[in-house]
């Protein structure tokens, strides 16, 4: 263990040598020096059995710990028999503190960086990886944070980065202010395993990535344990694909415990653990996008994981580091546990950084915090609906505020993310400020995409809209795209690959659960044809049409935008 000073809340790397009849339940106690073992403040796992290593220990944080002069003791198989005992380590009043995960990353790999309780911050604060020992303005890498007082990001190290030990620093607003200092990180090379996204609900999928394992085998595994927790207690595993390096997925169960969690990964011929990933944080999430937006503009909002989701689960809007009860505005949800809607940013909203906070049933209880929104000053919005179709559904595009409006102004659809000479599809505005139009998508794979509004036939970005998904499956049209209550619409499917009698479509409104629809008709068991439908005397506003397999909830396809008015 590192010499010197941690702060309450803070993590420290604890490496230990030499364990003569190493077992799984090796453990580590905190205690005050001094003290007998009985007066421990923490306790952790996290050998795995391996007779040398490293890991980290979390430092408690409030009432859990005083301030004062502590040590870390290593004891033997789930006994009391000490093995050893580490330097002392000085824990002092709590502040700003940095972690960064795991202990010993490969070059060209991913690291979790976590700070907490940064007293004042900005959105130029920033992160720095330093070969330990260097000065503050000699950082290997750096990047921002999201201006958060607590928050954590990935942070992708150089692939010619040298091997040795490391740390990270946390600094102020753009200066080389030092707020805090990580626990230290030993860049080694060999086997070594990276995870992502590093938020997850469950019943999501982790994006698995492995590298150097010298001797491969086709039952080499990894699998995904609470951090610092037995291997005994993992939640999900798989093989790899028997090769020294590669990438996989791991699905994680729907009913999985909330918490912190490390992918550690296995090598038969050895027999042991050999790497350890970092750090991904399981749970409810809730994802903004596009993460810039003007006043006025439309947002699409992704959540999953809601434990015991409810229609009164409800969703806010908060200038960033304000408190839950300080919210701008806020919309209630669908009662589903995962899902999305579109979310309308206030016109009069005034430019600064934000974030979606997610409650539980009408209570303060937050479940989940998103992304930060960047909010800018009054310019063009666009926006696409619905945010969940099927190929030759038509999306509905609107746009408004542009300032200079031209024949040439045009907007194109894209794969999410990518470059603006990509465009999948172009359509002009015909010269207006603001208007709507219709576009028919054909030829899409399912994914996730999205709608950008340029000026004069060029590539000069007016406006990125809201996100919206290509569902897989059947094609869902429903006309006419406005009709008046009590009228008539006609859906046409298509593309139902295994049809029954018990197949049936329903109007809902956009964005509602799946259970809240207004009408339903059952389909006549066909892979093709079409069907009226007829709208109640009492809707009014944006629906879409629902197609369903065999009395089921099971989604085939969604239609078209229809106003009804």
């Amino acid at each position: 263990m590192p010499p010197g000073a941690t702060l309450a809340g803070l993590t420290t790397t604890v490496t230990w040598q030499n364990i003569a009849a190493p077992t799984e339940k090796d453990w580590f106690a905190l205690v005050p020096v001094g003290a007998p073992d009985t007066s421990l403040v923490a306790r952790i796992y996290g050998t795995s059995g391996l007779a040398a290593d490293s890991t980290i220990f979390p430092v408690p944080s409030g009432t859990a710990i005083s301030a004062g002069s502590y040590e870390v003791r290593l004891f033997s198989n789930d006994t009391t028999t000490r093995l050893a005992v580490s330097n002392t380590i000085t824990v002092t009043a709590a502040g700003p503190s940095l972690d960064g995960t795991p202990v010993k990353p490969a070059p060209g790999r991913t690291l979790t960086v976590q700070w907490r309780n940064v007293t004042a911050p900005t959105a130029a604060d920033w992160v720095g990886l330093y070969q330990a020992g260097a000065a503050d303005t000699n950082y290997v890498v750096r990047t921002t944070t999201s201006g958060r007082a607590t928050d954590h990001l990935q942070m992708n190290l150089p692939a010619t980065l040298p091997t040795g030990p490391y740390e990270l620093r946390l600094f102020s607003n753009n200066t080389f202010t030092r707020l805090a200092s990580s626990n230290g990180l030993d860049v080694e090379s060999g086997a070594d395993l990276s995870v992502s996204p590093i938020d997850v609900a469950g019943g999501g999928t982790l994006n698995v990535t492995w590298d150097g394992i010298t001797t491969p085998t086709p039952t080499d595994w990894y699998a995904l344990v609470p951090q610092n927790g037995l291997d005994a207690t993992r939640i999900a595993w798989s093989y790899t694909t028997g090769t020294a390096s590669g990438n996989g997925t791991l699905a994680i169960p729907a009913n999985a415990p909330g918490g912190n969690y490390e992918l550690r990964l296995y090598s038969q011929s050895l027999g042991q653990r050999v790497a350890v990933s970092n750090l991904v944080n399981l749970g409810t999430t809730l994802v903004v996008s596009p993460s810039t937006v003007a006043p006025g503009g439309t947002v699409t909002v992704t959540w999953a994981g809601i434990p015991t989701p409810s229609p009164s689960d409800w969703f806010s809007l908060n200038a960033v580091n304000s408190s839950d009860l300080s919210y701008v505005t806020y919309v209630y949800g669908n009662g589903q546990a995962a899902g999305s809607m579109t979310f309308t940013v206030p016109a009069s909203l005034a430019p600064g950084t934000y974030d979606m906070r997610l409650f539980s049933n009408n209570s303060m209880n937050r479940l989940a915090l998103s992304n930060v929104i960047t909010v800018t000053a009054p310019a063009p919005t666009l926006a696409a609906s619905p945010i969940s179709l099927s190929n030759g559904a038509s999306l509905t595009v609107t746009w408004s505020g542009i300032t200079s409006p031209s024949v040439n102004n045009w907007i194109g659809i894209y794969a999410a993310g990518a470059p603006d000479a990509n465009y999948l599809s172009q359509t002009f505005t015909n010269g207006l400020a603001a208007g709507s139009t219709s576009i028919v998508l054909s030829g899409l794979a399912p994914g996730t995409y999205e709608v950008r509004l340029f000026a004069d036939s060029a590539f000069t970005r007016l406006a990125l809209g809201n996100a919206f998904t290509i569902i897989p499956g059947a094609t869902l049209q429903a006309s006419p795209s406005t009709v008046a209550q009590g009228g008539t619409l006609t859906v046409t499917w298509q593309g139902v690959a295994t049809p029954t009698a018990g197949d049936w479509i329903a109007l809902a409104s956009v964005g509602s659960g799946d259970n809240s629809y207004v009408a339903w008709q059952y389909t006549g068991g066909t892979a093709s044809g079409s069907k009226t439908l007829s709208v109640p005397l009492n809707a009014s506003g944006s629906y879409e049409v629902r197609l369903f397999s065999n009395n089921s909830s099971n989604k085939l396809g969604v239609s078209n935008v229809v106003i009804v008015q």
